[in-house]
């Protein structure tokens, strides 16, 4: 059983790559990408997984090659011109191009996590009967996204960044979907509703979700160990990497 995994990296440059000169993900703790460390860390093969760059990036700082250099020459490398309105509009530029008919995930490689064996045999045991998983911690700091759910566990939505959350269980940035059309019909809604994050008013994969039916998806309980996506995490995981 082989789920397609793709990792949406085709964002603009942030703090971590003017700080570091460096591609985010590449960034190097303790002489090994930081990639490298996320991909011994999951529970299914990134080393078989699509990585969505923006051209230009990959130009400068040579990412694709740098990407099979850590993960092998199986990952595939799907290119962008330009920028588009968010991960999840990236992902839908790679699955209008390819028919993808399995179940998803979209992982956005930005977090250290505790997920364990546990979650691939939580999807196999789940895909049948729902439509979408999405692991989540315990937390209360705004600036991830957090997920409602009702007395049976099933989400009934999915806020990114709001303060303060309406819940105490942050998503990941891993994204389950047991069907593909049912990613890219729920994307296609969220864009023709302009369901934009005010944050910084572009999409987001977590929110998709939301145009999902309703009690259709379900939560996974896991640990976040340390979140790469920022300067001060990266700073962090040079203190705890081994």
């Amino acid at each position: 059983y082989r789920m397609k995994i793709i990792v949406p990296l085709a964002g603009p440059e942030g703090e971590a790559e003017r700080k570091f000169n460096d591609f985010k993900n590449l960034i190097e703790v303790h002489n090994k990408p930081l990639i490298k460390y996320i991909a011994e860390n999951r529970p299914y093969d990134l080393s078989k997984a699509t990585f969505i760059l923006l051209k230009e990036t990959d130009d400068r700082y040579d990412i694709g090659k740098r990407l099979r250099k850590a993960l092998g020459n199986d990952i595939e490398i799907f290119l962008l011109g330009a920028l588009t309105e968010g991960a999840p509009c990236s992902v839908m530029e790679y699955l209008k191009e390819h028919k993808i008919n399995t179940d998803i995930l979209v992982d956005l490689a930005d977090q250290y996590l505790s997920l364990g064996e546990d979650f691939t045999d939580f999807i196999r045991k789940n895909r049948k009967r729902v439509k979408g998983i999405i692991p989540t911690f315990k937390s209360r700091y705004w600036k991830w996204s957090y997920v409602r759910k009702d007395r049976n566990g099933f989400v009934t939505e999915v806020q990114e960044k709001v303060n303060p959350p309406i819940s105490e269980d942050a998503t990941c940035g891993v994204y389950y979907f047991s069907r593909a059309r049912d990613y890219i019909e729920a994307t296609r809604e969220m864009v023709r509703l302009n369901k934009r994050v005010k944050f910084n008013d572009k999409f987001f994969v977590s929110c998709v979700y939301n145009e999902l039916p309703k009690k259709s998806v379900i939560t996974f309980p896991t640990r976040i160990i340390c979140p790469l996506g920022s300067v001060e995490g990266i700073k962090l995981f040079e203190q705890i990497a081994w």
